[in-house]
């Protein structure tokens, strides 16, 4: 009788060690572990008649969701930092002051009272009016951003609360362009 119980509690420790092993085995293929991150990515070539563009590699990548205000009103928006130098430890990425160190910064946002989607957004409607884009690039030598008739597309390609991928190919009147993709993991400005 004792040799049966100890037979029996052993399978029953064998199958309660091999149960919670396939189990968490499970939770960490879904993908709902944290230790399976969005891969913060992205990509850049611009001309500008301010900032050199010239070999700028994004190494820094980030993606903020805010909710703007404008005469009163507010709007959603995300804003896309990408840059070839990191916050150096600040709670922020501050403007470039090194010699070659630039920013490409990317805003899409939304019209008052609804929220961002998927798709096109264009850079001839009014803050707040639609789904708008806008963008500038800064360098140590200044800032631009576009002027005139923008020509392309800047779109979102994937939107959920947790990451944000897009990509941008605009050019303006003066010759100014832009041709940029990113993904980020997306977090929410405490401002």
């Amino acid at each position: 009788m004792k040799r049966a119980l100890v037979a029996v509690a052993a399978l029953w420790m064998i199958a309660g060690v091999t149960g919670c092993g396939g189990a968490q085995e499970a939770k960490t293929m879904s993908g709902d572990e944290p230790s399976n991150p969005v891969r913060n990515e992205g990509t850049a070539a611009f001309v500008s008649p301010k900032v050199d563009g010239t070999g700028f590699v994004p190494t820094h990548v980030e993606a903020m969701a805010h909710t703007m205000k404008a005469g009163g009103q507010t709007y959603p928006a995300i804003i896309v930092h990408l840059a070839n130098y990191d916050r150096g430890g600040r709670s922020y990425l501050p403007n470039p002051k090194t010699p070659g160190h630039r920013r490409v910064i990317l805003n899409f946002s939304g019209p008052v009272g609804s929220a961002l989607r998927v798709g096109a957004y264009g850079a001839d409607v009014a803050p707040g009016a639609g789904h708008r884009f806008s963008l500038g690039v800064e360098g140590t030598s200044g800032s631009a951003g576009f002027e005139g008739v923008v020509t392309g597309v800047a779109e979102l390609t994937r939107l959920t609360a947790e990451m944000v991928a897009g990509r941008v190919d605009l050019k303006d009147a003066r010759g100014a362009s832009i041709n940029a993709t990113f993904t980020a993991r997306l977090t929410r400005s405490r401002y």
